[in-house]
């Protein structure tokens, strides 16, 4: 296990695709930082200078990527997180089905070890390819805007108090953060496994990588019809990981729920009855047979 851990890791790091997504990444990050963070920072300064400059309005706490709903780059890494989480290494079990890679480890270890390998290093790629870039985006954003405590007095910030941790953002903003890049890495691992277990499923390579990002943008879209009109708690599975509040309020019970439901499909995936593992194998190996 140990050893096909090493060898999976070792082809994801040295996988284009992998620095190709992580780059996309890096550049919505840099967008951001130049769009808001420089403006902002400028903005300070010259306020600086009146009676009430209203210096909490522009902290780092609601102005960087993962405090704040307005920005392109906002908008844009939101939607597309599901893609750059399945796409670092989601691909690599169906390249190993047709490539006849997977006939010749199946004779060298268990299929549960190798599959429990792949989702991990498909986890890990996932949760990289969307968690660096936002840790960069927050230490960037620090590099321009002071990290002032939110103040309750100014109406400039989306959290109120039903919200998912809203204490703990006005009174520890820092380790509100902190506990969010948590959560965000195992969300985004979460999905890029997912990816791993639809190519188990479903023999056509490109769908197997896009239908965990479609069905999450599919969800997303039905929630912005029903998500007010149900609870007022917003139902989509891109914003549930935003720390702060997008549209309508934030529920670490919706949050937990879709991490739920990842990990009990991964784990059917993985505990398949063994009578049907071995005819879905027998079915992939014919297939690369032919």
């Amino acid at each position: 296990m140990v050893q096909l851990m090493r060898m999976e890791r070792k082809k994801l790091f040295q996988s284009k695709i992998f620095w190709i997504v992580l780059a996309i990444g890096m550049i919505l990050v840099l967008w951001d930082i130049v769009d808001l963070a420089i403006e902002t920072g400028q903005e300070m300064e010259m306020y600086e200078e009146w009676y009430n400059p209203e210096l909490p309005a522009s902290t780092l706490y609601n102005v960087w990527l993962g405090n704040e709903g307005y920005s392109f780059a906002f908008s844009v890494f939101y939607c597309l997180f599901p893609l750059l989480c399945v796409l670092p290494y989601g691909w690599s079990l169906s390249l190993d089905m047709k490539s006849g890679y997977l006939k010749n480890i199946a004779v060298r270890t268990s299929r549960k070890k190798y599959f429990l390998s792949k989702y991990l290093t498909a986890f890990l790629g996932g949760a990289l390819a969307g968690t660096i870039p936002l840790v960069v985006d927050f230490i960037g954003n620090a590099m321009f805007i002071p990290a002032l405590k939110p103040d309750i007095i100014y109406p400039y910030y989306t959290m109120m108090e039903v919200d998912f941790l809203s204490d703990l953002y006005c009174v520890h903003p820092l380790l509100f953060n902190l506990i969010f890049f948590v959560f965000t890495f195992v969300y985004f691992g979460l999905i890029g496994g997912c990816a791993v277990c639809c190519a188990f499923l479903v023999k056509n390579r490109i769908l197997s990588v896009l239908l965990p990002a479609g069905v999450l943008l599919f969800f997303h879209y039905i929630s912005s019809l029903v998500s007010y009109s149900v609870c007022r708690f917003d139902l989509s599975p891109l914003y549930c990981i935003h720390p702060t509040v997008v549209r309508y309020h934030s529920s670490g019970w919706i949050l937990f729920g879709y991490m739920g439901l990842f990990v009990i499909f991964s784990v059917l995936v993985i505990e398949l009855p063994a009578a049907a593992v071995r005819q879905r194998m027998q079915a992939l190996s014919g297939m690369i047979g032919r």
